[in-house]
């Protein structure tokens, strides 16, 4: 699988503008530490969103995200080439990050998510996108900050034309970016080259 950059930020609706703004997403991808994306302090709405350009169009295989306090996400896919009216797609439908009681107690607000095979929008796998649409929410804790410490876009295996090296590299910033965002233990849908990786 090769990973999918998201090449720049085309538009967002908030963002902390001292400690987590949303080209943070973009650094993370070659810089694990490069911080997190999290709504402005001042007036902090239930939901957050960004959409990103990726580097080129491709089908969507893996979708991997960190958590930073949102309690659901959802993720959407679009074409540059579309008129601005015209609706994205579903790729990934609203997905619990945390239970309401996590959120109401502000517990559990790292974690990691992997969607795919069935956790994606089937009617999608088979198109190319070179747009994301990334919503956040969290309408159980209007006093806190939330967002994403990370997300990662996989390409399937009939279009990897990266090197290995380049693919070693990647999956060593993932697995930075995962040990940087979660302990092992609280990784979800865990899968034995993730824990290989993390070893």
């Amino acid at each position: 699988m090769a990973p999918l950059l998201l090449k720049h930020v085309v538009r967002f609706s908030s963002q902390d503008s001292t400690s987590g703004k949303v080209e943070n997403l973009l650094k993370s991808q070659t810089v694990p530490s490069a911080g997190r994306w999290t709504c402005s302090k001042e007036g902090c709405c239930d939901q957050l969103e960004a959409e990103f350009q990726l580097e080129r169009a491709s089908r969507i295989s893996h979708v991997d995200i960190g958590n930073y306090g949102s309690a659901f996400v959802e993720v959407l896919v679009g074409n540059s080439m579309w008129t601005p009216k015209k609706d994205f797609v579903s790729l990934i439908p609203s997905a619990m990050l945390m239970t309401p009681g996590d959120c109401k107690q502000w517990n559990q607000t790292k974690s990691v998510r992997m969607f795919h095979g069935d956790s994606l929008n089937q009617k999608t796998l088979s198109e190319l996108w070179d747009r994301i649409r990334v919503i956040c929410r969290q309408p159980f804790r209007k006093d806190k900050q939330f967002g994403l410490s990370f997300i990662r876009i996989l390409a399937p295996d009939s279009q990897d034309k990266s090197s290995p090296l380049l693919q070693s590299d990647s999956n060593k910033q993932f697995a930075e970016n995962v040990s940087n965002c979660v302990r092992q233990d609280e990784v979800e849908d865990t899968s034995p080259a993730l824990k290989h990786l993390l070893r």
